[in-house]
């Protein structure tokens, strides 16, 4: 069954519990919160960084994190992913590179980069210092 060794990963798993305390409760900064209904249908969050021709969402935001609550027929909201906002630039900025970006929202007047879910999970060697896109 493994090594696992409660005295010596207890100390671990409670500093994990602490990470996630101090996150919901916004003592590690503030949160962005997003909900996607078509996460289910495409696979993909949608990151938001232009709308009318002036930088938004991911361009603007301050929050340290953000949260997707991911919804629609495969999710119902019963999912949340979390990352820090730094990591979910440097995903995003690559695949706007790659060329996955489209329009869409209220009358196709935002701009946005296509996440696949298995990126915002995946190890990435390839993550660099953040900075806006």
């Amino acid at each position: 069954m493994g090594n696992y060794k409660f005295d010596l990963d207890l100390p671990e798993g409670e500093a994990a519990e602490r990470l996630v305390n101090d996150i919901l409760c916004g003592d590690k900064g503030p949160i962005e919160v997003k909900r996607d209904f078509k996460v289910s249908e495409t696979g993909n969050i949608a990151i938001e960084y232009r709308c009318r021709g002036k930088k938004s969402g991911i361009s603007v935001s301050e929050a340290l994190w953000w949260a997707f609550v991911l919804d629609g027929a495969s999710y119902g909201h019963e999912v949340i992913i979390l990352i820090k906002s730094t990591r979910l630039k440097e995903i995003a900025r690559r695949l706007y590179k790659e060329g996955k970006h489209t329009t869409g929202g209220d009358d196709k007047l935002s701009e946005m980069v296509l996440v696949p879910l298995k990126e915002l999970i995946n190890g990435n060697g390839n993550i660099s210092k953040p900075e806006l896109i």
